[in-house]
């Protein structure tokens, strides 16, 4: 799938993680690419594709500060109940 992030096309996609379960996603600036992992859902998967996109967008956050902006957004649609509950 693509997206437009500033003017750019990113590709995402879903694929395995690594074995140690570290990585659920990671974006790849020099190809432009988004990989989260296949296996994640509900609010695991939202809070991973907002961290991803964000290090796209805004490539000059800490890792800290995308941490915690995914995990506010997340927060936020679960209340609006715009994802599942786990």
């Amino acid at each position: 799938m693509k997206l437009r992030v500033n003017g750019q096309d990113w590709r995402i996609a879903r694929r395995r993680a690594p074995s140690d379960g570290h990585d659920l996603g990671s974006c790849d600036w020099p190809t432009k690419r988004i990989y989260v992992d296949e296996h994640l859902t509900g609010k695991r998967l939202v809070e991973t594709v907002i961290h991803e996109v964000a290090h796209a967008n805004l490539w000059c956050l800490s890792e800290e500060a995308v941490e915690e902006l995914a995990r506010t957004a997340t927060r936020l649609l679960y209340k609006l109940k715009a994802i599942p509950r786990d």
